[in-house]
């Protein structure tokens, strides 16, 4: 038996029809001319019967391209000549290119060959980079059937992703034209209920589909149109059944990784992480987007505080880690193990929400790891015990002009409102409606608005009081102005939920 990293250049290719085919220079190797010709016609058949998606011969380069020698034995080239797609391949000991075939294209993906995400098979899963204003795009990944609706497979994406409804249309309409979805009818009840998904929604008018697309990107532009939100009673906002968290995508790590090296490289030496430390910090940054992971310990934190003493402005990825690490049940009890060490931990919060160290990152990234801390149980203890302290703490985030500041902030709100819904105080009620009723009234941005509103639902269904302080004719006189947003489709709809519940006198 011959093996197979003996020096005769081969190529072996998978075609089509799902069979591997090995191709040699060494005639020995070689089929024999009967098999060749079979061979043959069959490729002519197959260029004839068509059902191939067709390659672009205007990108290819010409023969001409073939007057360089190749650079290593059995290389191969796409060459258009007379419009066709032709391959060549590099004959070493001959020092030519050698045609070995049209290329016809790529064939039709077979229906059963899907693609899994989270354990679940789908038609297509798509690699989304969503450019939202921040520093890197974000990599998201977008399953969905060829008969699934567009519109609710976008809806659950954003929602998923926590992302604004301004991307709704942009959205759809990719899964449209790259699965040749069409929109399937809903029951009369949730189409009066839903502008998202059902028959009054704005869809575009219809085009010719494309081949699936590997990956996209979205920018936050407006939409074309909108439909006027519905106020029906259907209400899919409040309450809610889990806090709000800001995750990452799964690549997420690497970049984490790479900030703490460059900025590790520039701060004192006396504070310079070793190579084991790095090393450590780097498996924690991969372990905590796994989801099931939860084995934080001591060294880590030891590792997180050092990164923490660093200038203001080298301490984002480190504060990103914390984020990151409160999600899991380890790195809450690791953080927050007593009462002095919560303290410690709060005090050192402190500085980068409004101390020396509060850079707008800083702040952003304080505001997002307090918004994640509630999925655990000892967080959401810390956040009970310290709503006065944290509360009186977010006084110069509403002075800022940053929309990803005023975002996470509204979502640490809202996200109060939630714990207090199944842990009532009146009197942390009547506080929280006074902060979201400031971020309605103040000019923040309309995600902010939105999340605050949903909290606003919320306190007005689960306490008397903050509902008497949010009855007034100022409060609902703001929010009945946001049910005339055109830029958030949800907003304006959450708006009208809201008013019509502030309405109610039946509540208690």
């Amino acid at each position: 038996m011959t093996s197979s990293w003996d020096s005769a250049p081969r190529m072996h290719v998978l075609f089509s029809d799902y069979k591997a085919r090995v191709f040699s220079a060494d005639q020995v190797r070689q089929a024999s001319a009967e098999q060749q010709a079979i061979f043959a016609q069959e490729v002519e058949e197959q260029q004839k019967a068509g059902g191939y998606d067709s390659i672009d011969t205007s990108k290819l380069p010409g023969k001409d391209v073939l007057q360089q020698p190749g650079s290593k034995p059995g290389e191969t080239k796409l060459v258009q000549v007379d419009g066709k797609a032709e391959v060549y391949q590099w004959n070493e000991s001959e020092t030519r290119w050698d045609k070995i075939g049209d290329a016809l294209g790529q064939a039709p993906t077979p229906q059963h060959q899907r693609a899994v995400y989270q354990g679940q098979e789908y038609d297509y899963v798509f690699d989304i980079e969503l450019d939202d204003g921040s520093s890197h795009m974000r990599k998201l990944k977008l399953p969905c059937n060829q008969t699934d609706d567009p519109w609710l497979v976008a809806h659950k994406f954003l929602d998923d992703n926590m992302l604004p409804p301004i991307y709704l249309d942009q959205v759809a309409n990719f899964i449209r034209q790259n699965t040749g979805a069409v929109s399937s009818s809903l029951p009369t009840a949730m189409a009066a209920s839903d502008p998202f998904t059902g028959p009054s929604r704005y869809i575009p008018e219809s085009g010719g589909t494309a081949p699936p697309k590997a990956s996209t990107s979205f920018s936050q532009q407006p939409p074309v149109q909108h439909t006027t939100p519905s106020t029906a009673a259907f209400n899919s906002y409040f309450p809610m059944d889990s806090y709000k968290t800001f995750v990452s995508p799964d690549d997420y790590h690497q970049k984490i990784i790479q900030k703490l090296r460059d900025f590790n490289e520039k701060v004192d030496q006396s504070c310079t992480l070793h190579a084991g430390d790095m090393s450590c910090l780097s498996g924690l940054c991969k372990d905590l987007l796994l989801p099931h992971w939860d084995a934080a310990t001591s060294s880590h934190e030891t590792i997180i505080n050092k990164v923490l003493s660093w200038p203001a402005e080298y301490c984002f990825p480190g504060l990103d880690v914390v984020r990151l690490l409160v999600l899991k049940s380890t790195g809450s009890r690791c953080l927050l193990s007593d009462e002095l060490s919560s303290q410690q931990f709060l005090q050192t919060m402190e500085e980068f929400l409004c101390g020396a160290k509060a850079e707008s990152k800083n702040q952003m990234a304080v505001l997002r790891m307090f918004a994640n801390i509630f999925a655990t149980k000892h967080g959401e203890d810390l956040m009970l015990k310290n709503f006065e302290w944290i509360s009186a703490k977010l006084e110069d985030i509403y002075k800022s002009d940053n929309r990803t500041c005023q975002i996470a902030l509204a979502t640490v709100l809202l996200n109060y409102c939630h714990c207090y819904s199944k842990n009532p105080s009146e009197d942390a009620c009547s506080s929280l409606a006074i902060h979201t009723n400031r971020v309605i009234q103040l000019g923040f941005d309309n995600e902010a608005k939105y999340r605050v509103l949903i909290g606003i639902g919320i306190l007005v269904r689960s306490s008397p009081t903050a509902h008497q302080i949010l009855s007034s004719s100022d409060v609902i006189s703001t929010i009945k102005a946001l049910k005339n947003i055109t830029d958030h489709v949800k907003l304006a709809e959450c708006a009208g939920i809201v008013v019509k519940e502030i309405e109610k006198s039946d509540h208690f």
